[in-house]
């Protein structure tokens, strides 16, 4: 049973990272190359090893590689979340992959919006990687709590609206501290806006469909097993 749903993560894994690399493919690659264009004119020399069209085939098998992984770490989580809810498989993957992509992206990119090429300090990339990583953790961790909360204010008789409120004011407190206190994001100087503005969107986008994909890939892979064992127990029963 637990390597059925590892073997159901990876390939739904696979897939929603074949999907994120086509659509960073075609809506983000653009922005990085305009990204660059923009280096060279400043002065700034792009000597690369491999091609560009190279870096884009790589991207995308780096973002299947990378769904395969995180798919794996859903099905680690899954069972049990599974085992300690009553939602149907289908509504859980779903709310599991919400909730891994507001830990893993959506809460630290609000901190820490991602940057194209070309912004910056090299000098200080260890330092912003830690922050990035640490405020990913606190994100993470927050959730976390965030869901130990909610069940034991559902277990104390607290109504949805008053629960769900409460939950929210206190995640939306935690999280706020934690930013302040973690270093500010480093500014990007007079890098042009609407590049900007095109490469955090397509990173956004990759991202949602990313989550989307393998949330919904793995739920109908679960639901589709749930309901082949209820026909097989009713063939055993008549």
């Amino acid at each position: 049973m637990f390597k059925t749903c590892l073997r159901r993560g990876v390939l739904a894994g696979l897939l929603a990272g074949l999907l994120a690399g086509l659509f960073a493919y075609v809506f983000g690659e653009p922005a990085i190359d305009r990204a660059l264009l923009l280096e060279e004119d400043g002065g700034a020399a792009f000597n690369a090893v491999v091609s560009r069209e190279g870096q884009k085939l790589g991207l995308v098998v780096a973002t299947v590689l990378y769904g395969g992984a995180l798919g794996l770490v859903f099905a680690l989580v899954y069972p049990w979340l599974r085992n300690n809810s009553e939602t149907d498989d289908w509504s859980l993957s779903l709310r599991l992959a919400l909730a891994l992509f507001g830990g893993f992206f959506f809460l630290p990119f609000l901190k820490y919006p991602s940057d194209p090429p070309g912004t910056g300090d090299t000098e200080t990339l260890g330092f912003r990687t830690a922050a990035y990583l640490l405020c990913v953790v606190i994100s993470l961790a927050a959730i976390l709590a965030s869901w130990y909360l909610a069940r034991y204010l559902r277990e104390r008789g607290f109504y949805a609206p008053v629960r769900q409120s409460l939950v929210a004011l206190a995640l939306v407190v935690v999280l706020g501290v934690a930013f302040a206190l973690l270093p500010p994001a480093t500014p990007v100087g007079e890098f042009p806006g609407g590049v900007l503005w095109d490469f955090r969107v397509a990173t956004l986008g990759t991202q949602v469909v990313l989550w989307g994909a393998l949330g919904a890939t793995f739920g109908a892979l679960s639901e589709r097993e749930r309901v082949r064992g209820a026909v097989k127990a009713r063939e055993v029963a008549a």
